[in-house]
């Protein structure tokens, strides 16, 4: 197997300052001979537009449009050990119609990513898995800590926006940015620590990390959750069985004074276990949603909402009538004896009482 290139750029080892600025690369992947596949999906072969690898000096993009590559738009492997002080600062990225990934960052800290975008990855003529905006994934014993995207765009990539789901990864955040799911879900974010604050989801949302502390949990910060299909490219959106947002065992995940605006086909979260405070939600379809957690500070909801045993700690309004309060002890206890209800309803031994 022959590739035309590793990577049109390549920047490794360098103590010194690397800037890349106003540049085009055109992978021309459509022109490409294909051979067999290699690796477990579809062509895992390095080629790539920008690659940094282990760089201790500054790392500066500004104005690179990477797109149409057979792999991925940009491949950031930063140094093992931290670098303090060092500015790693990619400025008006464009990653469109790549291969594997629109960007892949498999290590690294302080990475400031400001007005780009990561967009259709895997609708060209070579496509490979994931296929998402932007994968973070840290990989070869690193560790990925302290990234921040603001103002960026995600959308209708055959993958996830963005994916975070496996090695050392923690401590990111998203501020201002959209994402938008056409294919696949809008954003995975199954990692400690991560962060949204003023963004937009158009599409579902997945794999909320929660954690039994509140500080590893995920946190949304007046963030939009919507189905409306103008806010995709091709007008098309994609809600996993029409859910907003699948979020089971989501303990401690945070929704502070978001809105879920759901004027379609959308369903409102299944979500067992996350924060929902001060939040409005609205739902049009028939489907009746099953939105529990704890509910805290004062919830507006409407539509067909099942809240289940959720604890409701501050005012939730549905439908115009303010739900009983209910505390964590008594929601708790009314979630226990209804899993021993049904474990008796199958049959299952059901430990006594202490």
């Amino acid at each position: 197997m022959t590739r035309p290139y590793a990577a049109m750029i390549e920047a490794r080892f360098c103590s010194g300052g690397v800037l890349i600025e106003n540049i085009e690369l055109d992978g021309n992947s459509g022109e490409l001979v294909l051979g067999g596949r290699r690796g477990d999906k579809g062509w895992q072969i390095g080629c790539a537009g920008v690659v940094f690898r282990n760089n201790a000096g500054a790392e500066r993009m500004v104005n690179v449009h990477a797109h149409h590559q057979p792999h991925d738009g940009f491949y950031i492997d930063g140094p093992r050990d931290p670098t303090p002080g060092t500015v790693r600062h990619f400025i008006n990225l464009k990653a469109d119609t790549n291969g594997r990934q629109g960007m892949s960052i498999v290590g690294g800290r302080d990475y400031r990513i400001e007005r780009s975008s990561f967009t259709r990855t895997g609708r060209g003529a070579v496509a490979s898995a994931p296929g998402a905006g932007v994968d973070i994934e840290a990989e070869r014993k690193k560790s990925i800590r302290k990234l921040a995207f603001l103002g960026c765009r995600f959308a209708d990539n055959k993958g996830c926006g963005m994916v975070a789901d496996s090695g050392d990864t923690a401590d990111v955040s998203f501020t201002d940015c959209v994402f938008v799911g056409t294919d696949n879900w809008s954003v995975w974010p199954n990692k400690p620590g991560f962060q949204f604050t003023g963004c937009t989801f158009a599409g579902s949302l997945v794999h909320a990390f929660g954690d039994s502390d509140p500080a590893r949990a995920n946190r949304y910060t007046m963030c939009i959750f919507t189905d409306d299909p103008a806010l995709s490219p091709n007008g098309q959106l994609r809600l996993r069985k029409n859910l907003s947002a699948d979020i089971t065992h989501a303990d401690n995940v945070l929704f502070d004074r978001c809105r879920f605006v759901m004027n379609h086909d959308g369903v409102l979260p299944f979500s067992d276990g996350p924060i929902y405070r001060d939040c409005t939600m609205s739902q049009r379809a028939a489907r009746r949603a099953a939105t529990r957690g704890t509910f805290e500070g004062r919830n507006v909801i409407n539509g067909p909402v099942d809240l289940g045993m959720s604890a409701i700690i501050g005012e939730t309004v549905l439908n115009d009538v303010v739900v009983p309060k209910r505390s964590q002890a008594e929601a708790q206890a009314l979630r226990a004896a209804g899993e021993r209800a049904r474990l008796a309803r199958e049959g299952k031994k059901v430990k006594p009482l202490p």
